[in-house]
């Protein structure tokens, strides 16, 4: 197996910053699973606060805003931002 070379990968990473967004085409279906993918993992510990957490969010903030907030959709994707799911956020993190 081809074991990565870390130091070039950071350096390639941190090239990442500085490069233009791209555009893709996938189906809302996509979108909706991978916010609600992004934010199962979000709150998990080993992962929480580790740098790629912030940029995850404001992606998938972003993909969120394709669905029409007055969605039932929309909703439960709010709803999703909660870390127990049991209480809405007063403001949840991507309403406006």
């Amino acid at each position: 197996m081809y074991e990565p070379d870390i130091k070039k990968f950071a350096a390639e990473l941190n090239e990442l910053k500085n490069t233009p967004p791209v555009k893709i085409e996938i189906p809302l279906l996509s979108v909706f699973s991978i916010i609600a993918q992004i934010q199962s993992t979000a709150d998990h510990p080993e992962v929480k606060d580790k740098g790629f957490t912030d940029v995850a969010m404001e992606a998938v903030c972003q993909l969120q805003e394709l669905f029409d907030p007055e969605s039932e959709i929309y909703k439960v994707l709010e709803l999703g931002w909660s870390p127990n799911c049991n209480e809405p956020l007063p403001q949840p993190p991507c309403s406006n």
